[in-house]
């Protein structure tokens, strides 16, 4: 059964003598509180921009997530206001639909969770009062729905079988859209009956029966195809997209780089296409994530990361035909930003991008272009926006103001562009957006203060709080402070992260830590999970993610920012080691700054981060309390045999063959597992086609852990046949993120839940403790230094 966490009364007694004055009345912060609490959705991954404007700007829209524990599902509400005046920007609702949130399955039901994410659903407007949005239907299938702002009718705007993944609608009604292809399993059943060569160099579709020769991620995520549906309700009637013959195919469909648009005209649309074509040339880009994509396409084209590889198609509607808007791909930073079209659909501005190498500066080829391409000419002819790469890297979206003139919003300001001839020129900045409205709102936070919407009059200056979706968040409940923190690692190079200051903070006292790894949105955000941007701050987080509910449990949280700039460009297999220095830093510079005990530190990752910390607990020279590792990779070499062997030398620095062997003997993880000596949880959280296969990724961590008897548990989220990546079912994160305070709690500062339903629980765990404590009496090893050197067959075999 689920419930309220029970504080021990030990803590109760802490927490009674160093509660402030202030927070005297208020309520402890539990899991469950957490999860009911609202956040917006906002259109850019950082999670700045909240507000979206009708096409004359006279009007805006919101949308806010909530979850309901009592419900066991999540609440999606739309709001919109009126810029006339500061009185009436006040939001109204349109209305509030509901999921369970679960994730998808193989066979038709869509991944909720992908609903509920910044960058990826939020609202557009079609007209200037019909707003549209993903929702699932009856049967779980994602599908368009409209809102309008007036009536407040919603209206579903098809009725087709596949799951909807991406859209966008023309002037006259038409509607462009992305849809999954589930993967059917007729083919492998006959294969199977038949006899069958294995097709796939990933094991892990063979292990739930998929011998056709289809991907891992064709069976999660399927196929993306493109269609025009000329009428609503129309799915019959949809046509397809094609090039020449072939019809256009996308992978990584909830993450495209460009969201579909449609031309002021009705003629045209832009849409991000998985690369057909990848000439030699596109090695010359710079970006990181660039050169793992190339690499990744010439050794497999199959490969996850390869098919991530994404280029900008413009189609043309008439015919349903489409070519490649230029000769260069997509940049991936853009999840969610819309391409913004000239009032005559003759150019598009594009943007930060990659442009063709043959014509680009650095920032072409990195990825930070602004590009106007001219449609008209149809050769990708294209002009740039005289951007520095410091404004390019704040890009948060982009309009034409006239025929001429273009605005760009970057995070603090407005940049204004108008076109001299073939050139363009930047004429003016300002804090506010150019417009016939006085009235402008916005999104405001720090550390500190929720999220709320203020409407700020341009001509008085007179500002109003329109919306608040938490007004008792920081009167209710007890938060930890929150600051920003810097410190220098072994190399000298800069790191930032937020930390949570236990609540009733004394600072005569040193406390537990958690580190959680990378990943945190924008730097002075508010976050009750540490986490921040794509990862929900607020309303149904996601893993376990936990800085304010442990705050509030006496434990401080260090939410490690994005690495120095100087040290993400260093090779791949540097990756996880840089990572280390910056954990291992920052806990000495918190030691003697005297907030933490640095014999009470626990360490947690999450997906990619996941390897960092497994790499952390096997490699850093600092002894971790205890460690949580979730829906992660580790850089295994069982992991990536099951994975067709990716990317296997941007992890452990070369090929696991021959000479390469060497570098994975002394780099991989998993080979150095006798010096992990930390007590850890695995977590598995999402399903491969309804099963728990993901439980395999992590087997060979596990089973070495568990065959040299150190203290290692692994638990499956519930309901994994519908697990998800981006857990948000209020059921599942409870079971999960509780489980998770437990652990730390348990270890870091010796609690234990005596209720009966726990008592299995902490029976395991206090043997696992007596399998920490046994280890902690055997000493060190020594790591091993590996030699590869070149002999006859005869010197190692009898000739």
């Amino acid at each position: 059964m689920l419930g309220r966490i029970s504080p021990s009364c030990a803590v109760l007694l802490m927490y009674a003598v160093f509660a402030s004055s202030d927070a005297i009345g208020k309520q402890k912060l539990t899991i469950r509180d957490a999860i009911e609490t609202t956040r917006f959705m906002t259109a850019d991954t950082e999670g700045l921009n909240a507000t979206a404007l009708s096409p004359d700007g006279s009007r805006y829209a919101v949308v806010v997530v909530r979850g309901d524990v009592a419900r066991d599902g999540v609440e999606l509400e739309v709001l919109v206001g009126s810029l006339d005046s500061l009185d009436a920007a006040v939001p109204a609702s349109l209305g509030r639909i509901f999921t369970r949130a679960y994730g998808g399955t193989a066979f038709g039901e869509g991944n909720a969770t992908q609903l509920l994410i910044n960058g990826v659903n939020f609202p557009r407007w079609i007209d200037q009062d019909r707003l549209a949005l993903l929702w699932e239907n009856e049967h779980g299938v994602h599908q368009v729905i409209t809102v309008d702002a007036s009536t407040k009718q919603w209206k579903r705007q098809m009725d087709v079988s596949r799951n909807v993944t991406s859209f966008a609608f023309g002037v006259g009604g038409e509607l462009l859209y992305v849809s999954r292809s589930p993967w059917s399993p007729a083919q492998s059943a006959e294969m199977a009956r038949n006899g069958f060569s294995v097709r796939s160099t990933s094991a892990v579709p063979l292990l739930h029966g998929v011998v056709d020769g289809s991907t891992l991620h064709d069976v999660l995520w399927g196929v993306g195809e493109h269609y025009v549906q000329s009428h609503v309700g129309d799915g019959d009637g949809a046509r397809r997209i094609y090039r020449g013959t072939s019809p256009l195919i996308t992978y990584y469909l909830d993450q495209p780089a460009i969201q579909p648009t449609i031309s002021p005209d009705g003629r045209w649309a832009i849409l991000a296409v998985t690369a057909p074509d990848v000439p030699l040339a596109w090695q010359q880009y710079k970006s990181v994530e660039m050169e793992v994509m190339y690499a990744s396409w010439r050794r497999d084209s199959s490969l996850p990361q390869a098919r991530s590889l994404q280029q900008p198609f413009l189609v043309s509607l008439a015919d349903k035909q489409a070519r490649p808007l230029w000769d260069a791909p997509a940049a991936q930073r853009g999840i969610g930003w819309q391409p913004a079209w000239s009032p005559d659909s003759t150019r598009l501005l594009v943007g930060p991008t990659f442009v063709p190498v043959e014509q680009a500066s650095p920032a072409g080829l990195t990825g930070f272009e602004m590009a106007v391409v001219d449609i008209a000419k149809g050769d990708g002819s294209f002009a740039v926006l005289p951007l520095v790469l410091e404004d390019a890297r704040s890009v948060r979206g982009a309009r034409w103001l006239n025929s001429n003139e273009i605005e760009v919003q970057l995070s603090r300001e407005f940049v204004t562009f108008q076109q001299e001839g073939r050139a363009w020129k930047e004429v003016r900045r300002a804090s506010a957006k150019a417009g016939s409205s006085n009235i402008r709102v916005e999104l405001r936070q720090d550390l500190n203060t929720p999220p709320a919407l203020y409407a700020v009059d341009e001509t008085t200056g007179r500002q109003v709080r329109v919306f608040d979706p938490n007004p008792a968040l920081s009167t209710r409940f007890e938060l930890g402070e929150t600051k920003l923190v810097s410190w220098r690692d072994q190399k000298g190079r800069l790191w930032e992260g937020r930390l949570y200051l236990p609540v009733g903070y004394q600072t005569h006292e040193r406390y537990p830590l958690v580190i959680q790894t990378r990943g945190w949105g924008h730097r002075d955000g508010f976050s009750l999970y540490g986490r921040g941007g794509l990862q929900p701050p607020l309303g149904p987080g996601w893993s376990v993610f936990l800085a304010q509910p442990l705050a509030n449990r006496g434990i401080a949280v260090l939410q490690v920012g994005p690495p120095p700039p100087e040290a993400q460009s260093l090779a791949r297999q540097n990756e996880a080691w840089t990572e280390l220095l910056g954990y291992e830093s920052a806990i000495d510079h918190l030691d003697r700054a005297g907030v933490i005990d640095r014999s009470r530190v626990g360490l947690m990752g999450f997906s990619r981060s996941g390897w960092h910390a497994v790499y952390s607990l096997a490699f850093s020279k600092f002894r971790y309390a205890a460690s949580i590792v979730d829906d992660n990779i580790n850089s295994s070499y069982i992991e990536e045999a099951m994975a067709g062997w990716g990317n296997p030398e941007m992890r452990n620095g070369a090929d696991p063959f021959g000479r390469g062997m060497k570098d994975w003997l002394e780099n991989a993880p998993s080979f150095n597992i006798e010096h992990v000596n930390s007590p850890l949880m695995m977590i598995a959280s999402s399903s491969i086609a309804g099963t728990a296969l993901p439980v395999v990724q992590g087997w060979e961590i596990f089973s070495r852990l568990r065959f040299l008897g150190k203290p290692v548990e692994y638990f499956v989220a519930p309901r994994i046949d519908r697990g998800s990546h981006n857990l948000q079912n209020p059921g599942q994160l409870m079971v999960l993120q509780q489980r998770a305070l437990d652990w730390w709690l348990f270890w870091l500062k010796d609690e234990i839940n005596m209720s009966y339903e726990k008592r299995a629980q902490y029976q395991e765990w206090t043997r696992l403790r007596t399998l920490r404590d046994t280890e902690a009496r055997l000493g060190e090893r020594p790591y091993l230094r590996w030699k590869a050197e070149s002999v006859e067959l005869c010197d190692i075999r009898l000739c």
